[in-house]
């Protein structure tokens, strides 16, 4: 099936970067945990406990995952990340912001409720002065920042 609509930008890009975790990061990890399970045990709060050991599991088994490849397609009908379309109509504004290690992300306020802030960023041969040019003339565009989630994430070496 044709596309319906011109595509003018695509790249594809990882879903997150990934940090090969070294034994340290495995035993800091493990030792927090184990602390605060034997606290919550101390308190009686077993809930806690468990659910402390869950989370733990799911950390690591999380900081093992490789990242996907993710294609990006900006065209004349919205944002298309990875099979999921963002209309232009339920994207409230974006930003283009460069960081200090020479990256350029694109960020997307949407109108979802769980995740309004989207951060995709741009491969290094697709201009990013152009994208903004042609996103400045559909939405408007408001200095955003990265969730403090994504950077927490990044701090700690996730």
């Amino acid at each position: 099936m044709l596309h319906n609509n011109t595509i003018i930008y695509s790249w594809q890009t990882s879903e997150f970067q990934f940090a090969e975790k070294k034994k340290n990061w495995y035993w800091i990890l493990g030792i927090i945990a184990f602390a605060i399970i034997i606290i919550a045990i101390m308190v009686s709060n077993y809930l806690l406990a468990v659910l402390i050991a869950i989370g733990t599991i799911l950390i690591v088994k999380q900081s093992r995952q490789q990242p996907l490849d993710l294609d990006i397609e900006i065209s004349e009908q919205g944002i298309n990340i990875h099979d999921t379309m963002h209309t232009y109509e339920s994207i409230r504004s974006f930003w283009i912001k460069e960081k200090k290690d020479g990256e350029v992300i694109l960020i997307l306020l949407t109108s979802q409720a769980i995740t309004p802030l989207i951060s995709v960023v741009i491969a290094p041969e697709i201009d990013p002065l152009e994208v903004r040019d042609y996103l400045a003339e559909i939405i408007p565009e408001e200095e955003l920042r990265q969730s403090y989630t994504e950077q927490i994430i990044k701090k700690i070496g996730f």
